[in-house]
């Protein structure tokens, strides 16, 4: 009997802490991302405007989703807060998987899912007064015409939002996920992790609600399912969102301008990888000089 006081107990302990933190995540999304209330509303921010103000929103909304996985560590109290959020090194058969899916659920979408699906929910859902900006496979082409100068200032000003993602990932893969699927299994616990990130989105995008859900079903969700490692979508989820933007301000430096899809898609594809490898480079780097550290603290002094 007390082990099933106790049982409950964790369950609904579990849930509290599951909900309450995503309630908080998904506020300060609806304040701070640059098309949430704030950004739009007193700013004038859109989905195409590239500016000060969308940077700095994007800063501040990085900064507060971190501290949200720190209070979840800080609450939680975990030994190894690593081994808690799944946080390993980084796992190229994963972030192929990211790739594959996000490819697969983009091609589909384009060929007639956005059509016969996305279009007529999302215009249904405005119809009756929510709104829904872009999101997922439905995002357009960028087209944005820089001068070199404020294209290296583009350039150095998305470096440092491009990590948004990362702790976003942590919560809701690393965190969320990994909790539920303790409880309630892997197939489960992809399902309701899903609808919770969803939740962040409907702020600022709730006509996109089932396109959103669906993009987390079938592409971020199955590889931590599989995998068992968040750190392929902390690297690849942000590089998925914001590689071809980089790579279209980069070579904009060089007066270099990007036109149509097809070449879009190449030049995205080619800078997410060139992204994904340098990360997965710098990691090994620093890997590598720890343990070499490590090696030589542990050696005993010769004279």
């Amino acid at each position: 009997m007390s082990k099933v006081i106790e049982s409950d107990r964790t369950i609904r302990r579990l849930w509290a802490h599951v909900i309450g933190f995503t309630i908080l995540i998904d506020v300060l999304a609806f304040l701070f991302h640059p098309l949430g209330i704030l950004g739009t509303k007193f700013f004038g921010i859109t989905p195409t405007m590239y500016s000060a103000p969308m940077f700095l929103f994007g800063i501040i909304l990085e900064i507060s989703l971190a501290l949200v996985v720190w209070l979840v560590i800080r609450i939680e109290k975990p030994r190894d807060w690593k081994a808690f959020l799944r946080v390993g090194p980084p796992d190229l058969y994963g972030m192929f998987l990211f790739w594959a899916f996000s490819t697969i659920f983009v091609g589909v979408s384009a060929l007639f899912l956005q059509n016969w699906l996305w279009t007529p929910i999302q215009d249904f859902l405005q119809s009756l007064g929510l709104p829904g900006e872009p999101q997922g496979a439905s995002l357009p082409v960028p087209s944005i015409q820089l001068s070199p100068t404020r294209a290296v200032v583009g350039f150095v000003l998305l470096l440092l939002v491009i990590w948004a993602e990362v702790p976003e990932e942590f919560f809701f893969r690393g965190y969320v996920q990994n909790q539920l699927q303790g409880r309630y299994g892997r197939l489960a616990a992809v399902f309701l992790g899903a609808l919770l990130w969803t939740s962040m989105h409907v702020g600022f995008a709730p006509a996109n609600f089932v396109e959103t859900f669906c993009w987390g079903i079938f592409t971020m969700g199955p590889v931590f399912a599989l995998r068992q490692n968040v750190t392929p979508n902390a690297i690849m989820h942000p590089l998925d969102n914001r590689a071809g933007l980089m790579a279209i301000v980069f070579l904009q430096i060089f007066g270099v301008s990007i036109s149509g899809a097809w070449t879009y898609w190449l030049v995205e594809n080619t800078a997410l990888w060139i992204l994904a490898l340098s990360v997965v480079g710098a990691w090994s780097y620093h890997n590598r000089k720890e343990v070499k550290a490590k090696l030589n603290t542990s050696a005993p002094n010769q004279n």
